[in-house]
Protein backbone atom coordinates (compact mmCIF):
# COMPACT_ATOMS: atom_id res chain seq x y z
CA UNK A 1 0.00 0.00 0.00
CA UNK A 2 1.31 3.65 -1.41
CA UNK A 3 1.93 6.35 1.18
CA UNK A 4 -0.93 7.85 0.04
CA UNK A 5 -3.39 4.93 0.65
CA UNK A 6 -1.88 5.07 4.24
CA UNK A 7 -3.15 8.59 4.72
CA UNK A 8 -6.69 7.52 3.39
CA UNK A 9 -9.53 7.08 6.06
CA UNK A 10 -10.19 2.97 5.51
CA UNK A 11 -13.62 2.73 6.20
CA UNK A 12 -15.84 -1.24 5.78
CA UNK A 13 -19.44 -0.58 4.83
CA UNK A 14 -21.68 -3.26 5.51
CA UNK A 15 -24.94 -4.00 4.16
CA UNK A 16 -26.99 -6.98 4.97
CA UNK A 17 -28.90 -7.20 1.62
CA UNK A 18 -31.59 -9.89 2.40
CA UNK A 19 -34.41 -7.31 2.47
CA UNK A 20 -34.56 -5.47 -0.12
CA UNK A 21 -32.19 -4.28 -3.04
CA UNK A 22 -31.98 -0.55 -1.99
CA UNK A 23 -29.78 -1.39 0.62
CA UNK A 24 -27.07 -2.23 -1.41
CA UNK A 25 -27.82 0.92 -3.70
CA UNK A 26 -27.12 3.47 -0.93
CA UNK A 27 -24.41 1.64 0.28
CA UNK A 28 -22.77 1.72 -3.44
CA UNK A 29 -23.38 4.98 -3.89
CA UNK A 30 -22.39 6.27 -0.73
CA UNK A 31 -18.91 4.24 -1.28
CA UNK A 32 -18.75 6.05 -4.47
CA UNK A 33 -18.94 8.98 -2.88
CA UNK A 34 -16.17 8.68 -0.69
CA UNK A 35 -13.98 6.62 -3.51
CA UNK A 36 -14.09 9.47 -5.36
CA UNK A 37 -13.10 12.36 -2.84
CA UNK A 38 -9.91 10.80 -2.52
CA UNK A 39 -9.75 10.73 1.51
CA UNK A 40 -11.12 7.38 1.94
CA UNK A 41 -10.32 3.30 1.21
CA UNK A 42 -13.96 2.10 0.97
CA UNK A 43 -15.02 -1.80 0.74
CA UNK A 44 -18.11 -3.60 1.20
CA UNK A 45 -19.25 -5.68 2.79
CA UNK A 46 -22.55 -7.78 2.06
CA UNK A 47 -23.58 -11.03 1.12
CA UNK A 48 -26.99 -11.83 -1.42
CA UNK A 49 -27.95 -12.98 -4.30
CA UNK A 50 -28.22 -10.25 -6.29
CA UNK A 51 -24.87 -8.11 -5.67
CA UNK A 52 -23.42 -9.11 -9.17
CA UNK A 53 -26.37 -7.07 -10.94
CA UNK A 54 -24.48 -4.35 -9.79
CA UNK A 55 -21.45 -2.38 -11.33
CA UNK A 56 -18.91 -1.22 -8.65
CA UNK A 57 -15.85 0.88 -9.43
CA UNK A 58 -12.34 -0.51 -9.20
CA UNK A 59 -11.26 0.94 -5.98
CA UNK A 60 -13.67 -0.33 -4.24
CA UNK A 61 -13.24 -3.64 -2.57
CA UNK A 62 -16.11 -6.25 -2.05
CA UNK A 63 -16.47 -9.24 0.26
CA UNK A 64 -19.04 -11.27 -0.59
CA UNK A 65 -20.62 -13.58 2.14
CA UNK A 66 -22.59 -16.37 1.02
CA UNK A 67 -26.53 -15.64 0.79
CA UNK A 68 -28.47 -17.01 3.13
CA UNK A 69 -29.77 -20.41 2.32
CA UNK A 70 -33.67 -21.51 1.39
CA UNK A 71 -33.13 -24.77 3.12
CA UNK A 72 -33.50 -24.87 6.88
CA UNK A 73 -30.92 -27.38 7.72
CA UNK A 74 -28.16 -25.37 6.05
CA UNK A 75 -29.03 -22.00 7.76
CA UNK A 76 -26.90 -22.42 11.33
CA UNK A 77 -23.88 -23.43 9.68
CA UNK A 78 -24.07 -20.62 6.78
CA UNK A 79 -24.54 -17.61 9.64
CA UNK A 80 -22.17 -19.53 11.84
CA UNK A 81 -19.21 -18.75 8.55
CA UNK A 82 -20.44 -15.62 8.37
CA UNK A 83 -20.29 -14.17 11.39
CA UNK A 84 -16.67 -15.32 11.87
CA UNK A 85 -15.69 -14.45 8.43
CA UNK A 86 -17.00 -10.62 9.27
CA UNK A 87 -15.14 -11.03 12.29
CA UNK A 88 -12.18 -12.03 10.37
CA UNK A 89 -12.55 -9.62 7.59
CA UNK A 90 -12.70 -6.79 10.09
CA UNK A 91 -9.24 -7.53 11.93
CA UNK A 92 -7.94 -8.22 8.90
CA UNK A 93 -8.92 -4.65 7.29
CA UNK A 94 -8.49 -2.95 10.76
CA UNK A 95 -10.46 0.39 9.74
CA UNK A 96 -10.90 3.34 10.79
CA UNK A 97 -14.62 3.33 10.48
CA UNK A 98 -17.19 0.83 10.23
CA UNK A 99 -20.76 1.81 8.60
CA UNK A 100 -23.00 -0.66 9.45
CA UNK A 101 -26.81 -0.25 7.36
CA UNK A 102 -30.07 -0.47 8.87
CA UNK A 103 -29.48 -3.18 11.22
CA UNK A 104 -27.12 -2.58 14.74
CA UNK A 105 -26.26 -5.64 14.65
CA UNK A 106 -26.71 -7.26 11.34
CA UNK A 107 -28.49 -9.86 9.52
CA UNK A 108 -29.89 -12.10 12.04
CA UNK A 109 -27.15 -10.45 14.34
CA UNK A 110 -24.35 -11.98 12.57
CA UNK A 111 -22.81 -8.70 13.93
CA UNK A 112 -22.93 -9.98 17.42
CA UNK A 113 -19.51 -11.74 17.58
CA UNK A 114 -17.41 -8.67 15.66
CA UNK A 115 -18.71 -6.33 18.59
CA UNK A 116 -18.25 -8.76 21.27
CA UNK A 117 -14.25 -9.17 19.98
CA UNK A 118 -14.14 -5.42 20.22
CA UNK A 119 -15.88 -4.71 23.68
CA UNK A 120 -12.78 -6.30 25.11
CA UNK A 121 -10.15 -3.70 23.03
CA UNK A 122 -8.70 -0.65 23.64
CA UNK A 123 -8.38 0.30 20.59
CA UNK A 124 -11.30 0.06 18.03
CA UNK A 125 -13.00 1.50 14.92
CA UNK A 126 -15.55 3.78 15.12
CA UNK A 127 -18.81 1.78 14.71
CA UNK A 128 -20.93 4.47 12.46
CA UNK A 129 -24.96 3.29 12.91
CA UNK A 130 -26.41 4.51 8.78
CA UNK A 131 -30.76 4.68 9.24
CA UNK A 132 -32.50 4.83 6.29
CA UNK A 133 -35.79 5.49 8.05
CA UNK A 134 -37.29 4.96 11.61
CA UNK A 135 -35.44 1.98 13.43
CA UNK A 136 -38.27 1.73 15.25
CA UNK A 137 -40.79 1.62 12.30
CA UNK A 138 -38.28 -0.76 10.54
CA UNK A 139 -38.19 -3.03 13.71
CA UNK A 140 -34.35 -3.05 13.16
CA UNK A 141 -33.82 -1.82 17.00
CA UNK A 142 -36.25 -3.82 18.95
CA UNK A 143 -34.14 -6.84 19.29
CA UNK A 144 -31.01 -4.87 19.65
CA UNK A 145 -31.92 -3.45 22.76
CA UNK A 146 -31.13 -6.93 24.42
CA UNK A 147 -27.43 -5.87 23.93
CA UNK A 148 -27.53 -2.39 25.52
CA UNK A 149 -24.09 -2.52 25.73
CA UNK A 150 -22.77 -3.60 23.10
CA UNK A 151 -25.11 -0.88 21.09
CA UNK A 152 -22.49 1.75 23.76
CA UNK A 153 -19.90 0.40 21.51
CA UNK A 154 -21.26 2.99 18.63
CA UNK A 155 -19.26 6.15 18.53
CA UNK A 156 -22.42 8.27 16.64
CA UNK A 157 -25.42 7.24 14.03
CA UNK A 158 -26.38 9.03 10.51
CA UNK A 159 -29.97 9.37 9.27
CA UNK A 160 -30.56 9.66 5.95
CA UNK A 161 -32.58 11.96 5.68
CA UNK A 162 -33.03 15.70 5.68
CA UNK A 163 -34.39 15.92 9.08
CA UNK A 164 -35.19 13.97 12.31
CA UNK A 165 -38.74 13.34 11.44
CA UNK A 166 -41.17 11.57 14.26
CA UNK A 167 -40.80 8.04 14.69
CA UNK A 168 -36.78 8.43 15.05
CA UNK A 169 -37.46 8.83 18.75
CA UNK A 170 -35.90 6.07 19.79
CA UNK A 171 -33.47 6.23 23.19
CA UNK A 172 -30.02 5.08 21.65
CA UNK A 173 -27.08 5.31 23.57
CA UNK A 174 -25.62 7.38 20.87
CA UNK A 175 -26.53 10.60 18.72
CA UNK A 176 -28.28 10.52 15.33
CA UNK A 177 -27.48 13.02 12.67
CA UNK A 178 -29.65 13.81 9.77
CA UNK A 179 -27.34 14.32 6.63
CA UNK A 180 -29.72 14.25 3.77
CA UNK A 181 -31.32 12.05 1.50
CA UNK A 182 -29.17 9.30 -0.73
CA UNK A 183 -29.84 10.36 -4.11
CA UNK A 184 -28.59 9.46 -7.88
CA UNK A 185 -28.30 11.50 -10.79
CA UNK A 186 -32.02 13.44 -11.22
CA UNK A 187 -34.32 11.91 -13.39
CA UNK A 188 -35.60 13.75 -16.57
CA UNK A 189 -38.51 15.31 -17.03
CA UNK A 190 -42.04 14.00 -17.93
CA UNK A 191 -42.79 13.55 -21.80
CA UNK A 192 -46.10 15.48 -22.33
CA UNK A 193 -47.02 13.11 -26.11
CA UNK A 194 -45.73 9.58 -24.09
CA UNK A 195 -48.31 7.28 -23.77
CA UNK A 196 -46.19 4.82 -21.43
CA UNK A 197 -47.30 3.74 -17.97
CA UNK A 198 -44.37 2.87 -15.79
CA UNK A 199 -44.36 0.50 -13.42
CA UNK A 200 -41.61 -0.14 -10.15
CA UNK A 201 -42.91 -3.47 -8.61
CA UNK A 202 -40.38 -3.16 -5.92
CA UNK A 203 -36.52 -4.44 -5.36
CA UNK A 204 -37.37 -7.21 -3.45
CA UNK A 205 -39.00 -10.58 -3.80
CA UNK A 206 -42.85 -8.80 -3.74
CA UNK A 207 -43.03 -8.13 -7.20
CA UNK A 208 -46.11 -10.51 -8.66
CA UNK A 209 -48.34 -9.06 -5.87
CA UNK A 210 -48.65 -5.94 -8.03
CA UNK A 211 -48.88 -7.95 -11.71
CA UNK A 212 -52.54 -8.58 -11.75
CA UNK A 213 -53.97 -5.49 -10.35
CA UNK A 214 -51.86 -3.52 -13.14
CA UNK A 215 -52.99 -5.88 -15.71
CA UNK A 216 -56.68 -5.47 -15.08
CA UNK A 217 -56.77 -1.70 -14.15
CA UNK A 218 -55.11 -1.17 -17.59
CA UNK A 219 -57.32 -3.05 -19.50
CA UNK A 220 -59.22 0.03 -21.10
CA UNK A 221 -56.01 1.97 -21.40
CA UNK A 222 -53.85 -0.48 -23.32
CA UNK A 223 -56.81 -1.01 -25.93
CA UNK A 224 -56.10 2.95 -26.39
CA UNK A 225 -52.60 1.89 -26.96
CA UNK A 226 -51.22 2.97 -23.71
CA UNK A 227 -48.00 0.63 -23.16
CA UNK A 228 -47.23 -0.46 -19.70
CA UNK A 229 -43.55 -1.12 -19.09
CA UNK A 230 -43.63 -3.11 -15.94
CA UNK A 231 -40.25 -3.45 -13.92
CA UNK A 232 -39.30 -6.47 -12.11
CA UNK A 233 -37.01 -6.22 -9.17
CA UNK A 234 -33.71 -8.85 -9.37
CA UNK A 235 -35.13 -11.18 -6.55
CA UNK A 236 -38.58 -11.58 -8.46
CA UNK A 237 -39.02 -14.52 -10.41
CA UNK A 238 -38.29 -13.24 -13.90
CA UNK A 239 -39.32 -15.88 -15.85
CA UNK A 240 -42.73 -16.32 -14.32
CA UNK A 241 -43.84 -12.96 -15.05
CA UNK A 242 -42.99 -12.72 -18.26
CA UNK A 243 -45.06 -16.64 -18.48
CA UNK A 244 -47.85 -14.72 -16.87
CA UNK A 245 -47.79 -11.62 -19.23
CA UNK A 246 -46.53 -13.56 -22.41
CA UNK A 247 -50.28 -12.70 -24.42
CA UNK A 248 -50.90 -9.53 -22.43
CA UNK A 249 -50.93 -6.79 -24.84
CA UNK A 250 -48.98 -3.53 -24.59
CA UNK A 251 -47.95 -5.02 -21.49
CA UNK A 252 -44.11 -5.72 -21.42
CA UNK A 253 -42.09 -6.87 -18.05
CA UNK A 254 -38.22 -6.04 -17.91
CA UNK A 255 -35.94 -6.92 -15.15
CA UNK A 256 -33.46 -4.30 -13.54
CA UNK A 257 -33.86 -1.45 -15.52
CA UNK A 258 -32.38 1.90 -14.28
CA UNK A 259 -35.16 4.07 -12.71
CA UNK A 260 -33.73 7.29 -14.51
CA UNK A 261 -33.35 5.50 -17.83
CA UNK A 262 -36.69 4.19 -17.96
CA UNK A 263 -38.02 8.04 -16.95
CA UNK A 264 -36.88 8.98 -19.76
CA UNK A 265 -40.32 7.81 -21.43
CA UNK A 266 -42.97 8.15 -18.72
CA UNK A 267 -46.18 9.38 -18.92
CA UNK A 268 -46.97 8.35 -15.37
CA UNK A 269 -45.52 5.87 -12.97
CA UNK A 270 -46.66 3.22 -10.57
CA UNK A 271 -44.29 2.00 -7.74
CA UNK A 272 -43.79 0.72 -4.52
CA UNK A 273 -42.36 3.27 -2.01
CA UNK A 274 -38.75 1.92 -1.03
CA UNK A 275 -36.19 4.36 0.01
CA UNK A 276 -34.00 4.65 -3.43
CA UNK A 277 -36.77 4.47 -5.84
CA UNK A 278 -38.47 7.23 -3.80
CA UNK A 279 -35.91 9.61 -3.89
CA UNK A 280 -35.77 9.24 -7.61
CA UNK A 281 -39.07 9.36 -8.62
CA UNK A 282 -40.10 12.33 -6.16
CA UNK A 283 -37.25 14.64 -7.58
CA UNK A 284 -38.80 14.32 -11.53
CA UNK A 285 -41.96 15.94 -12.86
CA UNK A 286 -43.84 13.08 -13.72
CA UNK A 287 -46.95 12.09 -11.88
CA UNK A 288 -46.78 9.68 -9.58
CA UNK A 289 -49.13 6.95 -7.98
CA UNK A 290 -47.52 5.60 -5.07
CA UNK A 291 -48.15 1.88 -3.98
CA UNK A 292 -46.27 1.18 -0.67
CA UNK A 293 -45.15 -2.58 0.51
CA UNK A 294 -46.65 -2.86 4.46
CA UNK A 295 -47.48 -5.78 6.60
CA UNK A 296 -47.82 -5.96 10.30
CA UNK A 297 -44.08 -5.27 10.98
CA UNK A 298 -42.64 -3.08 8.17
CA UNK A 299 -44.16 0.33 7.83
CA UNK A 300 -41.93 2.36 6.85
CA UNK A 301 -42.88 2.49 2.96
CA UNK A 302 -46.47 3.60 4.24
CA UNK A 303 -45.23 6.13 6.22
CA UNK A 304 -43.18 7.35 3.34
CA UNK A 305 -45.71 7.36 0.79
CA UNK A 306 -47.99 9.15 3.44
CA UNK A 307 -45.72 11.76 3.98
CA UNK A 308 -44.53 12.69 -0.12
CA UNK A 309 -48.54 12.14 -1.02
CA UNK A 310 -48.60 15.88 0.41
CA UNK A 311 -46.40 16.89 -2.74
CA UNK A 312 -47.72 17.81 -6.01
CA UNK A 313 -48.96 14.98 -8.50
CA UNK A 314 -48.76 12.50 -6.24
CA UNK A 315 -51.29 10.04 -4.84
CA UNK A 316 -51.35 6.81 -2.52
CA UNK A 317 -52.88 3.86 -2.57
CA UNK A 318 -52.38 2.74 0.99
CA UNK A 319 -53.78 -1.04 0.23
CA UNK A 320 -53.83 -2.60 -2.70
CA UNK A 321 -57.45 -4.49 -3.23
CA UNK A 322 -56.60 -7.64 -5.34
CA UNK A 323 -60.20 -8.19 -6.19
CA UNK A 324 -61.25 -4.93 -6.90
CA UNK A 325 -59.19 -2.83 -8.83
CA UNK A 326 -61.21 0.20 -9.28
CA UNK A 327 -59.31 2.19 -6.74
CA UNK A 328 -55.97 1.62 -8.77
CA UNK A 329 -58.05 2.23 -12.24
CA UNK A 330 -59.42 5.18 -11.25
CA UNK A 331 -55.94 6.53 -9.53
CA UNK A 332 -53.71 6.04 -12.45
CA UNK A 333 -56.89 7.69 -15.06
CA UNK A 334 -56.34 10.63 -12.54
CA UNK A 335 -52.68 10.56 -12.99
CA UNK A 336 -52.86 10.43 -16.33
CA UNK A 337 -54.75 13.99 -16.27
CA UNK A 338 -52.63 15.89 -14.59
CA UNK A 339 -49.58 18.51 -15.76
CA UNK A 340 -46.13 17.66 -14.45
CA UNK A 341 -44.63 19.91 -11.77
CA UNK A 342 -41.83 20.43 -10.14
CA UNK A 343 -42.51 19.33 -6.49
CA UNK A 344 -39.17 19.74 -4.15
CA UNK A 345 -35.74 21.10 -3.30
CA UNK A 346 -33.28 19.77 -4.78
CA UNK A 347 -30.89 20.58 -2.05
CA UNK A 348 -32.18 17.64 0.60
CA UNK A 349 -31.08 15.09 -1.78
CA UNK A 350 -27.30 15.98 -1.96
CA UNK A 351 -26.91 13.04 1.32
CA UNK A 352 -23.70 11.75 -0.08
CA UNK A 353 -21.86 14.67 0.38
CA UNK A 354 -23.32 14.96 4.16
CA UNK A 355 -22.41 11.28 4.83
CA UNK A 356 -18.43 12.54 3.80
CA UNK A 357 -18.60 15.56 6.19
CA UNK A 358 -20.30 13.60 8.97
CA UNK A 359 -17.60 10.60 8.53
CA UNK A 360 -14.35 13.52 8.17
CA UNK A 361 -15.54 15.49 11.19
CA UNK A 362 -15.70 11.87 13.21
CA UNK A 363 -12.07 11.60 12.02
CA UNK A 364 -11.29 14.64 12.69
CA UNK A 365 -10.02 15.36 9.22
CA UNK A 366 -12.69 17.56 8.07
CA UNK A 367 -12.31 19.86 5.42
CA UNK A 368 -14.35 21.94 2.60
CA UNK A 369 -15.39 19.27 0.39
CA UNK A 370 -17.63 19.04 -2.25
CA UNK A 371 -19.15 16.17 -4.54
CA UNK A 372 -20.54 17.98 -7.43
CA UNK A 373 -17.83 17.24 -9.42
CA UNK A 374 -17.99 13.56 -9.30
CA UNK A 375 -19.98 11.20 -11.40
CA UNK A 376 -21.80 8.54 -9.71
CA UNK A 377 -22.86 5.20 -10.88
CA UNK A 378 -25.47 2.74 -9.96
CA UNK A 379 -28.63 4.94 -10.48
CA UNK A 380 -31.18 2.15 -9.65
Amino acid sequence: MDQATNQRIKIVLYCHIHYGLGHIVRTVRIAEALLASGKFVPSILTGGCCFDSIAISAGISVEKLPPYPEKMEERESVMSFRANRILNYIIDKAPDIVLIDALPFGFKNELLETFIHYSSKQKLPKFIYGAPYSPQESGAIGDAFNYKELLALYSSGMVYLDEIKPGFEVDLPFPLHPVGMIAGARPPKAKLDSRNILVFSGGGMVSREMLKPMIRSTSALRDENYKVLFIAGPLSDFEDLKRLTKHIHNFNVEKECPIEKALGDAKIVVSRCGYNTASALVRSTIPIVFVPYHNGRAKEQLLRAKELGKLKNISVMEFLNRKNHTPLKKAINEALSQIPEERIQQSAYSGTEGVLNFLLEMTKRKEDVSLKKFVFINEH
